[in-house]
C-alpha cells in the first residue's frame, strides 16, 4: 500500500488516493482493504477522509510529507 502511494507520489506529485482506485490496483476485498488502512493509520502514516462526493481519501499524514520532502 504504502510503495503504491509513493509510486503516484512520484509520478503526480499528489499524497493522496480514493479507496476504489486501490481496489482496482490489488483487486482487494473492501474490508480487508479497510483494515489494512485502519492499521496503517494507527501508526500515523496515513489519513482517512471521507469525502462526501468522492469517497474515502487515503494519503500521507503531514509528518510523513514532512519528511518525504527532506528527501
Amino acid at each position: 500500500m504504502v510503495s503504491f502511494l509513493l509510486k503516484k507520489y512520484k509520478e503526480w506529485g499528489a499524497t493522496y488516493v480514493y479507496l476504489d482506485q486501490l481496489q482496482e490496483e490489488y483487486g482487494a476485498d473492501s474490508g480487508w482493504l479497510f483494515r489494512v488502512l485502519r492499521k496503517l493509520q494507527t501508526k500515523r502514516i496515513l489519513y482517512l477522509y471521507h469525502d462526501p462526493k468522492l469517497g474515502l481519501r487515503i494519503g500521507f499524514t503531514q509528518s510523513l510529507k514532512d519528511k518525504l520532502n527532506e528527501c
